[in-house]
């Protein structure tokens, strides 16, 4: 039997960057919450700055864990989460979300 070939089939979801930077971050956890998700951070390091990330703070987790449907992701700073079509959540790395996602345009 010989691998068959498909396309994925165009899905609209949501989606928020895990920073860099502790502000955008939090926000990534309330949207998740709000959303029936989990993304946990408490035990996880906290990266400290000289000068500030993008979104004006001077701290971030270096990663947190997200429930997925199939266990525990983790998730670095700069990771996308992704709220997908069954209503889960799961981490992206950067360039995965880029070859694969392009933003709407409302």
């Amino acid at each position: 039997m010989q691998p068959k070939k498909f396309t994925k089939k165009p899905v609209e979801i949501e989606a928020m960057r895990f920073g860099p930077g502790g502000i955008e971050q939090s926000e990534v956890l309330e949207w998740i919450d709000a959303h029936g998700g989990k993304l946990y951070v408490y035990g996880c390091s906290v990266q400290k700055a000289d000068e500030p990330f993008p979104d004006g703070s001077f701290w971030q987790w270096v990663w947190g864990s997200v429930e997925t449907i199939e266990g525990s992701m983790k998730a670095l700073a700069g990771d996308w989460i992704i709220h997908g079509v069954a209503g889960e959540f799961y981490p992206v790395k950067p360039d995965i979300f880029a070859a694969t996602y392009e933003e709407v345009s409302e």
